[in-house]
């Protein structure tokens, strides 16, 4: 199998994972601002999805692609955002939400932090799914080429 079919299939997975996450998120997005507890998020596998990322992104710096594309498929992997596990843990300082709710204001603060950062991993998996289908519709073309 050649090098650009297998990042090809590899980089649709991703992009199927990462329209599954995002929609993930997206039907929970009020649970995960108020309540992250009651929020399941075991489900997106962040490691995995990340490790998964980052494992495109190397295989992709290391390949030798046609000449005149090799240089947009690398920048379009390249532009991927970074993901961490980090980024798709929710809680505050590892209490439960409602030890924040006893004052009010600490609560207030908690839900806008979790509203920024859950908007910031929206966005991220965005740019992220934007890069990949980019770089998927260069390796299309290379694959005409063979």
């Amino acid at each position: 199998m050649h090098s650009s079919t297998s990042l090809f299939i590899s980089s649709k997975s991703a992009i199927t994972r990462t329209q599954e996450i995002q929609q993930q998120l997206n039907d929970r997005f009020s649970y995960i601002v108020f309540y992250p507890e009651m929020a399941d998020t075991t489900d997106l596998q962040a490691k995995e999805f990340c490790d998964h990322l980052r494992s495109l992104k190397e295989f992709a710096g290391r390949n030798k692609f046609d000449e005149t594309l090799n240089q947009p498929i690398k920048n379009s992997f390249a532009g991927i955002p970074d993901l961490e596990e980090t980024d798709f843990d929710f809680g505050v300082l590892g209490l439960p939400s409602f030890l924040f709710y006893l004052v009010l204001p600490v609560g207030i603060f908690t839900w806008i932090y979790r509203y920024y950062k859950l908007t910031g991993i929206r966005n991220k998996l965005g740019e992220a799914l934007s890069k990949m289908n980019t770089a998927v519709f260069y390796l299309k073309a290379t694959e005409s080429y063979l």
